[in-house]
């Protein structure tokens, strides 16, 4: 069969979770047979263009920065677009399936309107459905009316839709979508358990891209909060983003430079030992579709610390005391209270952080994922 991957990243030249999954998907439909193109930005020029066995990536616009101000930069967006809506123009009815995530939505309208064209099967996944209240509070009034708007007309054109979360699913369903939904599934590239869990360390561990949506002004006023009873606790930051001045301006503040340490984005190796030896994934994210990371985590024994938010899905995957602990809010002392009952349970709670993991992986597990995946763009046709 024939597909076509919509995404405006592509891992390893820009990292994320959704970024991951697209590779993998297009990867894995690559080996069972699939002839699969990727339609994208170029992200790696000066470079060569990025050779993955099986797959014809396309980059359809330029490689202008996606975040300004520390949220999603429109231009980029429209381009990648107009990109789309020209190619699929020109091949469209090559392809019998077209993949696709939701944001960002200019991409996914052209996929919608040029649908009926070619008769494609048209398959988004809705990692995330914003709120109205998400959307004013992320571009201001009139640019979130705008967004929301946007988002709503996606939602309500005729596609098969998937998404990770039921809190996702109920709103894509209140926004209008009258079709099915289905889930996603797992999508975590499973690491081997340690038996037994290796003893904590000193350090919590951030990971990802740090912005203010990920929580990150919160995490050196909760260090310094936690610290009044662990005066030897420090943490360790593998991600990049436009709030990393914020976290070295904060640190100098409350004299804790000695105590973070942002390395920036890591290579996996890194990544891992650094999980691995951590007393917990702190992730402040007021807004997670997934909460990719806390999987990792979970792999590897290690619990996660997160904040309770109406548009934080990643909650649904803590068990306060099996794996981890939700703080009520980013404040400093409620995040600070979080770290030290982690602390307090010690080996006990890696241990229980393993046997969750065991016990749910096979429905987190990324097999899962693209068996649904597959199953979404070349099976039959789900009922109404």
């Amino acid at each position: 069969m024939r597909l076509c991957i919509i995404y405006d990243c592509l891992y390893p030249w820009t990292i994320g979770g959704a970024e991951r999954w697209y590779r993998l998907l297009a990867e894995r439909m690559a080996a069972h047979g699939h002839h699969v193109t990727y339609l994208t930005r170029d992200q790696w020029s000066p470079g060569p263009m990025p050779a993955i066995p099986g797959v014809h990536v396309v980059a359809v616009s330029g490689p202008d920065a996606l975040y300004v101000d520390g949220r999603r930069a429109i231009a980029p967006t429209l381009a990648f677009g107009l990109g789309v809506y020209r190619r699929l123009r020109r091949i469209g009815g090559e392809f019998d399936a077209v993949a696709c995530a939701s944001f960002p939505y200019f991409s996914t309208i052209a996929a919608q309107r040029l649908q009926p064209r070619f008769g494609y099967r048209l398959v988004v996944d809705w990692w995330e459905v914003w709120s109205d209240r998400y959307w004013q509070d992320y571009l201001g009034p009139a640019g979130g009316h705008a967004g929301a708007w946007v988002q709503r007309q996606c939602a309500i054109a005729p596609h098969l839709a998937r998404c990770a979360s039921d809190l996702h699913a109920r709103r894509l369903a209140e926004l209008g979508h009258d079709g099915p939904v289905l889930p996603i599934g797992g999508i975590h590239e499973s690491a081997s358990i340690q038996s037994p869990p290796r003893q904590a360390g000193d350090y919590l561990a951030v990971i990802g891209r740090l912005n203010r949506d990920k929580g990150a002004e919160a995490i050196i006023p909760a260090l310094a909060a936690a610290r009044e009873t662990l005066p030897g606790l420090r943490v360790v930051i593998a991600g990049d983003g436009p709030a990393r001045d914020v976290i070295q301006r904060d640190a100098e503040r409350f004299g804790l430079v000695d105590a973070v340490d942002v390395r920036g984005f890591v290579p996996e190796p890194e990544l891992d030992e650094i999980l691995r030896g951590a007393l917990a994934l702190l992730n402040l994210s007021r807004r997670e579709g997934v909460g990719l990371a806390v999987l990792d985590a979970a792999s590897r024994g290690v619990p996660s610390i997160l904040c309770a938010g109406p548009d934080n899905a990643a909650v649904d995957l803590i068990e306060p005391g099996a794996n981890g602990a939700i703080s009520p809010s980013t404040a400093a002392d409620d995040v600070a209270s979080a770290i030290l009952r982690i602390h307090g349970a010690g080996l006990r709670l890696r241990r229980s952080t393993s046997l969750w993991w065991a016990e749910n992986r096979a429905r987190l597990d990324a097999e899962d994922g693209l068996r649904r995946a597959e199953s979404a763009l070349f099976g039959p046709l789900p009922l109404e």
